[in-house]
């Protein structure tokens, strides 16, 4: 999933951004759900920039409240650093310049999971692990 909806998953104040959809996907507990230290990372530096921007919890309580829900750590290994050159977009596709998005894209790929996505800029990777989720209103 995105940094952002795990953000959200774990954020009970920011719950309200998950559609029923991904609330459904989320909860439903024949679905193993997997965030990536890719996430914290981007977490990490974004709150260095500006702190409490994304969520209030320190960095080793958000990851613990990950745990807390049952989400599973998938590791990042060189075969889903590989994975990236097999991503490809349109030429005429609008830019994405996020290589968060892109790693985490390529972990999914590599994993044969499902990635979880508000960013309809990453429908463009015409990838089929990617799933595009509305935010909600």
């Amino acid at each position: 999933m995105t940094t952002h909806i795990l953000l959200w998953a774990v954020d009970e104040e920011k719950s309200r951004m998950l559609t029923s959809r991904t609330r459904s996907i989320l909860s439903n507990e024949n679905n193993q759900i997997y965030y990536s230290p890719v996430s914290i990372w981007e977490i990490i530096m974004k709150q260095q920039k500006n702190p409490g921007q994304l969520t209030k919890l320190p960095i080793r309580e958000f990851v613990e409240k990950c745990k807390q829900m049952d989400f599973q750590e998938l590791q990042l290994n060189t075969i889903h650093v590989y994975e990236l050159g097999t991503l490809s977009r349109p030429e005429n596709a609008p830019k994405h310049n996020d290589p968060f998005d892109r790693i985490l894209i390529a972990q999914a790929k590599a994993e044969g999971m499902r990635f979880l996505t508000h960013d309809d800029l990453l429908n463009d990777y015409d990838e089929d692990c990617v799933i595009i989720v509305r935010v909600s209103n």
